[in-house]
């Protein structure tokens, strides 16, 4: 019910025009129905009411991030979090705007830090896995990986990622595709909710314990999502993999 959720705000503000709050919440709710102007006017009326309101400037940080001012967004998280140094989702999101203006190693350092303060934050641990993978340090990203695994049993992302470690990693003493099997199996999407990197994971570990024609099945089911999808560049990577497991070959990275 957002719009009557809008509605109330707006009568919050008219009755307190001074609610910070209240024009961030507005905000949120103008931002999640596509209303970016008026979301970014009431992030900005809330900061020009009270500027030490940390939540404010994360909001509008995510804004500003979401239609591609990533230097905008780094400012405004840099805001809130020397209002709330401990503020986690700001300094994740500070991160991903790092990341994508090619800023890996002090991103790279928010990372560190948000899992020292939420050792569960499975997402930071998806991207510091990334980059320890791009680092060519196999054994570190597996360690990571499993960590976020223990912490949080049935993750279906973090579980995934482990297994796709497992099942493809070019360190052949890491490879383990029974280990990989188990660990998809405890994290299978429902039938009805097919998902096609799952899918990826169990062909290349299924590739590794030899079951290589249930392999080329399981990739195949995973291109025609992806295809449906117009993931199309992804689709072609996993039809290569499709044909060396249809020519009896196992695959890795």
């Amino acid at each position: 019910r957002a719009q009557e959720a809008e509605q109330a705000y707006r009568r919050a503000i008219e009755l307190d025009p001074k609610d910070a709050l209240a024009y961030n919440h507005r905000g949120y709710l103008r931002r999640r129905r596509g209303d970016v102007r008026g979301a970014e006017a009431d992030f900005n009326q809330g900061i020009e009411v009270n500027p030490k309101v940390a939540l404010l400037w994360a909001n509008r940080g995510a804004l500003k991030g979401a239609r591609g001012d990533r230097e905008g967004a780094v400012a405004d998280y840099d805001r809130a979090l020397e209002l709330d140094r401990a503020y986690t989702d700001a300094r994740y999101n500070r991160a991903l705007a790092l990341d994508a203006l090619g800023r890996r190693d002090e991103a790279r350092g928010e990372l560190l830090l948000v899992l020292g303060a939420r050792e569960d934050h499975a997402p930071a641990r998806l991207l510091l896995g990334g980059y320890l993978v791009a680092d060519g340090d196999e054994e570190a990203a597996a360690s990571l990986l499993r960590r976020g695994v223990a912490l949080a049993p049935g993750h279906r992302q973090l579980t995934v990622a482990l297994a796709w470690h497992l099942a493809t990693t070019p360190v052949a003493a890491l490879r383990n595709g029974a280990e990989a099997l188990a660990l998809l199996d405890s994290a299978a999407p429902p039938p009805e909710s097919p998902d096609p990197g799952w899918l990826d994971a169990r062909a290349a570990a299924l590739a590794q314990t030899g079951k290589v024609v249930e392999a080329a099945d399981n990739a195949a089911a995973a291109v025609q999502l992806l295809r449906s999808a117009d993931l199309d560049e992804w689709a072609s990577e996993v039809e290569e993999r499709a044909r060396a497991y249809g020519a009896g070959r196992t695959w890795h990275r």
